[in-house]
């Protein structure tokens, strides 16, 4: 179906709705102070991406939405309830009868978008559209969340569609609070004009483990402070934007050596070590208005008493912490329920019912391996079942339906025809999305994130005239393009992210002759055969650079000149380029300690 037949569709469908005999009444729905704060003197009160008509704005607010939930709430049938539980990932880039059925039979809440769902951004739009029509046509007519992980860095669905951004650690490295806010803020500008009105974001795990393998550079920092700090803006960021928030992962996901996407990590700290640390964050979140927290598929055995118990099922942690001493009050969504911290250990519909059972509110079905959209009808089928055999209660249920449809009201989405009023154009997709505007925000922000740690041989910046052998990993293509922009006399060498001895031997050999070395590390402190390049590479006139983490310093302390990006994305490539020759000062700091060799916020700050 091609992208005209898909707008079409989806517009007649919602022109349908707005006369739907099970559709809210029709008084406007008001918006609460918080969801989107009045600019102040530091804050731009306006961005190209807020031009008045770029970006949709939400309707304001009623004092009877409550009465109208409580009326639509009674007005729902079992099955519809059941299904605003559910976050539903399809496959392909078109609206497939697949997902048509899948948002009719099963009622769904909302759809996870994922990069194999992204072909055009125009494409993408009328799907999400599409999506919209069907829910708002079928059943009890309530429009959709629709939800990405759009975190920036490394946790980028769109492939280049939309804006790359900078990750959560190459911001808070920029040293720029009005950084975080501004590029949140562009985000949803983009998100929103694709019809995307759920961002799975900002993480708020505090990553004081340095061998985290999941978190990492997508946290800020390694202190609550730092975390806090920027992803209180973030937030803030995303609700100017009209975004809702998500904060991740409760109660923490950053004191880990094990990534919950393979098995279950464990987290022995008990209430008060958590309280100074871990939950620091995620109440100054609450504090904020963040629309919802997402679990971590991590036990917490001194809260549990279970060493097997992950946080996504537990009463005690979801309902007894999060809920009743920390005051939560908006929506509790499971991480991916296909991740293999509780797949290796439960099927997915018994996944589905224990997270229910320990107060979650939006299951999160995602791409995980070895799962297919098919799941999604058993498990509904199932849950039913439960509720219909009294073994979950519809009490239980409406509880989570009430502070969904609650969360649709404050962004607009129980409005008198809703989603017409927010259907992506294509008008808008060019006016919000990769704008010259964003573009620019997101090259200022890299150039004043990369961090110079260390530079005691005095090597940078490099002279455009010196012979430069850069050697990098096979499957980092645009490095040796940035670089080419600074210097003709550049050769590259890739290697593969583990390399063996031979390996090593014939690329050093390769390397030998140039004036320096630049040796472009990946995660190092997980590939013994980058380490062991970097040692044996020693004595001569070396520069390493570290792609993604900062942490790859731990690995050989010794080396003299070394530098970070936080992730690989091009800006940031670039930016790095750009410092290497001098063509830009350093300015980040780092966000993250690197004991024992250095503390938050150490950097070489200019030539």
């Amino acid at each position: 179906m091609n992208f005209m037949k898909l707008l079409v569709y989806a517009l007649s469908a919602l022109l349908v709705c707005a006369c739907g005999s099970r559709a809210v009444e029709p008084t406007p729905t008001v918006l609460p102070a918080t969801a989107v704060p009045a600019p102040t003197a530091e804050q731009p009160t306006q961005t190209a991406a807020q031009a008045p008509d770029a970006t949709p704005t939400l309707p304001a607010a009623s004092p009877d939405s409550d009465a109208q939930i409580e009326e639509l709430l009674a007005q729902m049938t079992l099955e519809e309830k059941l299904g605003q539980l559910f976050m539903v990932f399809f496959e392909g880039t078109e609206f497939s009868p697949a997902l048509e059925r899948t948002i009719r039979e099963l009622h769904v809440g909302g759809i996870l978008i994922f990069h194999i769902n992204v072909g055009p951004v125009e494409e993408l739009a009328a799907v999400i559209a599409a999506a919209q029509g069907t829910a708002a046509t079928s059943g009890a007519q309530i429009p959709l969340f629709v939800a990405v992980d759009h975190e920036g860095g490394l946790i980028d669905r769109f492939g280049g569609r939309l804006t790359t951004f900078p990750g959560p650690m190459a911001i808070a490295a920029s040293g720029s609070v009005e950084n975080a806010r501004a590029v949140a803020e562009a985000m949803s500008a983009e998100l929103r004009a694709l019809g995307i009105n759920m961002n799975l974001a900002p993480v708020v795990d505090v990553n004081n483990n340095p061998n985290n393998p999941v978190i990492g550079v997508r946290a800020f920092g390694s202190t609550p402070e730092i975390v806090t700090t920027f992803g209180l803006a973030m937030i803030e960021g995303f609700q100017r934007g009209n975004m809702m928030t998500t904060a991740k992962h409760f109660p923490g996901h950053g004191d880990t050596a094990i990534d919950s996407h393979s098995d279950l990590p464990v987290i022995d700290k008990d209430l008060a070590q958590l309280e100074a640390l871990e939950l620091v964050p995620f109440a100054a979140a609450i504090e904020a208005g963040t629309d919802a927290i997402m679990t971590a598929h991590v036990a917490v055995p001194p809260l549990t008493g279970d060493p097997e118990l992950p946080a996504t099922f537990s009463h005690a942690i979801l309902t007894e912490l999060l809920r009743d001493k920390m005051g939560f009050e908006g929506l509790i969504s499971a991480d991916s329920l296909g991740m293999a911290a509780l797949d290796q250990r439960y099927g997915i519909t018994q996944t589905s019912a224990l997270a229910i059972d320990g107060g979650v509110d939006l299951l999160m079905f995602g791409n995980d391996p070895g799962h297919t959209p098919i799941e999604q009808a058993q498990v509904f089928e199932y849950l039913l079942a439960r509720v219909k055999a009294g073994e979950l209660t519809e009490a239980r249920l409406d509880e989570s339906v009430r502070r969904i449809l609650q969360a649709k009201a404050r962004h607009g989405l129980l409005h008198p025809n809703p989603v017409l009023a927010n259907a992506p154009t294509v008008d808008m997709l060019q006016r919000a999305i990769l704008t010259p505007e964003h573009l620019a925000l997101s090259e200022r922000v890299s150039e004043q994130a990369v961090t110079l740690v260390k530079n005691d041989a005095q090597l940078l910046p490099l002279r455009p005239e010196q012979s430069v052998a850069l050697i990098h990993p096979d499957f980092e293509t645009e490095l040796p393009l940035v670089l080419g922009e600074q210097t003709e006399n550049l050769t590259a060498l890739p290697i593969t992210v583990d390399p063996d001895a031979e390996e090593r031997g014939r690329i050093a050999a390769l390397a030998a002759s140039a004036d320096v070395i630049l040796l472009a590390t990946y995660n190092a402190n997980f590939h013994a055969g980058q380490v062991a390049l970097v040692e044996e590479l020693q004595g001569k006139p070396l520069v390493v650079l570290a792609l993604t983490s900062p942490y790859d310093l731990l690995a050989f302390p010794q080396q003299p000149t070394y530098l970070v990006t936080y992730n690989n994305s091009l800006p940031l490539l670039r930016a790095a380029a750009k410092l290497i020759y001098g063509q830009i000062q350093p300015a980040g700091t780092l966000p993250v300690e690197l004991p024992p060799l250095f503390p938050v916020g150490s950097g070489i700050g200019g030539y």
